[in-house]
């Protein structure tokens, strides 16, 4: 095919695949406060119910507030101490109204217990934002309700 002065233009489109991104606690995390809620941070907005897609072993009651690209698992009462927890968020889970879903499994393993320095703050950067705003976990016990604290990145 010939073109005006030997130019030739194309376009390609990419497409974002639905996924989680991030969860608190992250996948291993230890010293987990009883009182913790579990949030799972995905890739895009507009999240279906996820009811039908979410377990937790051992079983927890609870319930789910929804925000944004967030969903947050608010459990009834404390989680137990000591305690291993399995979470999956099952595939099928995705977007209302779209056909954009997890195409596999998300799993994740968390341990509830108390820190012996009852302060404890995650080394991993979460990217919860399109606009790449980060944040860190930290776990502040109430012997440091009035203390401050510096944190260089």
């Amino acid at each position: 095919m010939d073109s005006p002065k030997g130019l030739y233009s194309w376009a390609f489109q990419t497409k974002k695949q639905f996924s989680l991104d991030s969860t608190i606690p992250s996948n291993e995390s230890n010293y987990v406060p009883e009182r913790s809620g579990i949030e799972m941070y995905f890739n895009m907005t507009n999240l279906d119910s996820i009811e039908k897609y979410f377990t937790i072993y051992p079983q927890v009651e609870g319930e789910f507030k929804y925000n944004n690209n967030s969903v947050i698992f608010v459990p009834t009462n404390p989680l137990a101490q000591g305690k291993r927890y399995t979470v999956t968020i099952k595939k099928g889970f995705g977007i209302k109204n779209s056909e954009e879903k997890l195409l596999n499994d998300y799993i994740f393993t968390f341990t509830v217990e108390k820190s012996s320095e009852q302060a404890f703050v995650g080394d991993d950067l979460v990217n919860i934002f399109g606009d790449n705003t980060k944040v860190f976990k930290g776990y502040f016990g109430k012997d440091y309700k009035k203390s401050k604290f510096t944190i260089d990145i």
